[in-house]
């Protein structure tokens, strides 16, 4: 069924999507288009459904025959203080603010949108393979951010986001269990099963060394120690024990200070920020 070209034939219309909102790390793109009115090629759809070579092909097509349009992301730090789905708007808001000036109406891939300025919208679900300005959006959303992880992949190259572009495959959560995160991880997000998840933000450092914090171990050393969570940092001159234990679902780190010249052991707990 060929894509609609238009919502409103009298007025400005632009398409908006996004794309990386289920990845694990990597920002969320957005796209925002405005096609002509006659506008047509038959590789046009939603972005998901083309392979990689013709999403690559048609980015160039609607670069060169759109009327306007713009690209814009939000980064993993932004995504984790505000939550995906408003970062998901902010990315598309951004796109639109890339405009000259604002359009005459806005079609939203989904079923939510936040109002941008004054402009009105419709939210279509599954609207990328509905109307071309959307399905065009999505293509130059989906291009850049395989583009953008592909340019980071160097830097972190366990990872394979030159293939997975940061999705949650297999391979990408075994790297992250075996490697730890970047920053370009989104903490907020389960990156591994509950029990995991805690060690990923909690290390103590034995001797200049880095060792996760895992349920039921425990770590002594007359070293200095120092417990690093995403909240605080903790230091011990002294010898201590380490063990991890979980009341409810709330993963607690208990340290042990053991001293001779204590009658009674000194005992602090560390709250973790299970995800």
């Amino acid at each position: 069924m060929p894509l609609s070209p238009f919502f409103h034939a009298d007025l400005i219309e632009a398409g908006c999507d996004e794309a990386g909102r289920g990845c694990l790390a990597g920002p969320v793109f957005a796209a925002a288009v405005v096609l002509p009115k006659d506008f047509y090629h038959p590789l046009l759809n939603d972005s998901k459904q083309l392979t990689e070579n013709q999403r690559d092909t048609l980015r160039y097509v609607v670069e060169r025959e759109a009327i306007c349009w713009s690209v814009a992301r939000v980064t993993a730090d932004e995504i984790d203080r505000i939550n995906i789905l408003k970062a998901s708007f902010l990315a598309m808001h951004r796109a639109l603010d890339g405009f000259p000036e604002a359009p005459e109406f806005i079609l939203v891939d989904g079923n939510r949108f936040v109002r941008y300025r004054e402009v009105p919208h419709a939210c279509i679900i599954k609207g990328d393979g509905k109307y071309a300005s959307i399905a065009a959006a999505s293509v130059l959303a989906k291009t850049y951010r395989d583009a953008y992880m592909k340019d980071l992949h160097p830097q972190h190259p366990q990872y394979d986001w030159q293939t997975n572009k940061g999705y949650p495959t297999l391979a990408h959560r075994e790297a992250i269990r075996q490697h730890g995160i970047t920053p370009h991880h989104r903490r907020s997000f389960q990156l591994l099963p509950i029990g995991e998840q805690f060690t990923l933000f909690n290390r103590v450092v034995v001797s200049g060394e880095w060792h996760p914090v895992r349920k039921g171990t425990s770590i002594s050393s007359k070293l200095p120690l120092t417990i690093h969570d995403s909240r605080l940092t903790t230091h011990y001159s002294r010898l201590c024990s380490f063990t991890m234990f979980f009341s409810g679902s709330n993963p607690v780190l208990t340290a042990r200070r053991s001293l001779p010249d204590f009658k009674r052991s000194h005992l602090s707990k560390v709250s973790g920020n299970g995800i």
